[in-house]
C-alpha cells in the first residue's frame, strides 16, 4: 500500500517543546579533525522537538567545512540538557542526521537532526516518561 505523501515514518513519540541545552563537538572516529577552540567550544542551543531517539536543536551554525564530517558520523555532539520539572541533567552523545540552514533566522543559525548513540537507560526512561506526559497533558492556556 502506498504511504500518503507527508507520512510520517517516526518510530518514536515525540514532543514540541522549547528547552535550552549545551553541546560541544568530539572527534569520534578520527583525530584531528577538531582544531583547538572548536573542540572545547561549548555551544548553546535550544531543544525544538525530542524523542527517546533523538532530538532537533537551534544553535549556531556549525564549523564552516565541518558539514561532511558531521553528517559522516566522525564528529559528533556532546550535549547536556535538563527537562522542566527534573533537576538531574540529562548527558548523552549524538550523531547529526540532519543539517538544516535557517534562512529565516539571524546569520549563522542552523538546525540540527540529532539521534542519540550513547545515552544512560535511565535518562533514555526519564525522557520516554517526559515525552508520554508532556502529550498526554492539555496545552496550558498559556
Amino acid at each position: 500500500m502506498d504511504k500518503p505523501s507527508g507520512f510520517n515514518q517516526r518510530q518514536h513519540a515525540r514532543v514540541n517543546i522549547a528547552i535550552d541545552m549545551h553541546l560541544v563537538l568530539v572527534d569520534a572516529k578520527s583525530v584531528g579533525l577538531l582544531e583547538g577552540k572548536e573542540r572545547i567550544n561549548l555551544r548553546k542551543g535550544r531543544i525544538s522537538d525530542l524523542s527517546v531517539a533523538g532530538m532537533k536543536v537551534k544553535t549556531d551554525d556549525l564549523a564552516q567545512g565541518r558539514h561532511f564530517y558531521l553528517l559522516s558520523g566522525a564528529i559528533v555532539v556532546a550535549l547536556k540538557f535538563t527537562l522542566p520539572g527534573h533537576t538531574k541533567p540529562i548527558s548523552a552523545t549524538a550523531q547529526v542526521m540532519r543539517i538544516i540552514h535557517d534562512e529565516d533566522g539571524k546569520a549563522g543559525e542552523c538546525t540540527l537532526g540529532l539521534r542519540f548513540i550513547e545515552i544512560d537507560l535511565q535518562d533514555q526512561a526519564t525522557i520516554a516518561a517526559f515525552v508520554e506526559k508532556s502529550r498526554s497533558s492539555p496545552p496550558s492556556g498559556k
